[in-house]
């Protein structure tokens, strides 16, 4: 049956079953996935050295690369050894020297990659190029399982275990890229500049984790990115689970991770309403990849406008609320499959 918040309207579905299922600096030549979306091809180590330039500025080494759609820039930050054991010293060191031959620093390529791919973000949504993180700091000190943040910080040795992680499930060179995309993607939602607020908030300004997940999630489905996520099936339902035991806190990422499924699928049920037969029996997320799998080159054109409303709705409290208070009353059969349960979600970085 349908609901209707007076905001949007949601579908209230019980019994969902969880499912297995260069050196010239030119511009990197699209990719066309067959009914996917266009994407650049990543540079190679020998192409990003091509490109990159290096300056000191303050005392600290900041690299930058440049194509013609913009630069990006990377700056390490040097920890004090002075204060650091000497353990702690000679590990920072191990790794710092542990990268691939041509690589200005450790994971060079991926990093550069995943943000350049931020490019391709502000033209698929309408942002403006000060919405989005282009440079970052990287820092080697140890930050728990925070793997970037809303100052412009990655933390590299937290990256190597995500990176490794990732690469134990399955995921690609190619996957690594476009996952690590999303996670600055998120926090560059977290911090709404330039023109991001009202094209993809509506005016608003995200609250805890609802918004900023909703955002990451709708970028991997037009991506049709099915590798590894933090935010999968498992989260959804462990999300559910906490709604229905009076969870409501929007900094919960199982939470935010339901509430976007939850939008992103209804927004996807409206615009393509006659696909939905096929995948009732599908979970939110693994519902809506198989839609996205299966739309023409034509179908595809409001996909961004599609997502982007599920955006939206997710910068609003009141919608946030209403989710809650309807959730309360669904039922959720659910069963893992034994992939989904071994492959834990729980294992990768949420930012």
């Amino acid at each position: 049956m349908l609901a209707s918040t007076g905001f949007l309207t949601i579908n209230l579905y019980s019994n969902i079953v969880f499912t297995d299922m260069s050196e010239t600096g030119e511009s990197p030549q699209p990719i066309n996935n067959s009914n996917g979306p266009e994407r650049s091809k990543a540079l190679n180590r020998e192409e990003i050295s091509a490109i990159r330039t290096e300056d000191k500025i303050g005392g600290r080494i900041v690299k930058s690369y440049t194509i013609p759609e913009g630069t990006v820039t990377t700056t390490f930050l040097s920890p004090n050894f002075d204060k650091l054991p000497t353990d702690k010293t000679e590990e920072i060191l191990l790794f710092l020297r542990s990268r691939q031959n041509g690589e200005g620093y450790r994971y060079e390529t991926l990093i550069v990659n995943s943000l350049l791919r931020q490019f391709e973000i502000g033209k698929k949504f309408g942002l403006s190029r000060d919405s989005l993180y282009t440079d970052f700091k990287l820092n080697v000190e140890d930050k728990g399982m925070i793997l970037a943040d809303h100052e412009g910080s990655l933390y590299l040795r937290v990256l190597d275990e995500h990176v490794s992680i990732l690469r134990q499930q399955g995921a690609t060179e190619e996957q690594l890229t476009t996952e690590l995309a999303g996670h600055i993607f998120h926090e560059s939602a977290h911090n709404a500049e330039g023109n991001m607020s009202e094209v993809l908030f509506n005016g608003r300004s995200p609250f805890g984790e609802i918004a900023t997940v909703t955002t990451q999630m709708a970028y991997y489905l037009d991506e049709m990115y099915t590798g590894p996520t933090a935010y999968d099936p498992r989260r959804f339902k462990a999300g559910f689970n906490k709604i229905q035991n009076g969870g409501n806190n929007s900094c919960d990422y199982d939470i935010a991770t339901y509430i976007g499924g939850k939008l992103i699928f209804q927004s996807l049920r409206e615009a393509y309403p006659t696909m939905f037969v096929e995948v009732e029996d599908m979970d939110p997320i693994t519902a809506c990849q198989t839609i996205v799998a299966k739309l023409s080159p034509d179908e595809r054109q409001k996909l961004i406008p599609t997502l982007k409303k599920a955006i939206a709705n997710s910068a609003d409290e009141k919608v946030f609320e209403a989710v809650l208070e309807q959730t309360k009353q669904e039922k959720l059969n659910v069963t893992i499959p034994l992939k989904q349960a071994a492959d834990s979600s729980d294992q990768l970085v949420t930012k």
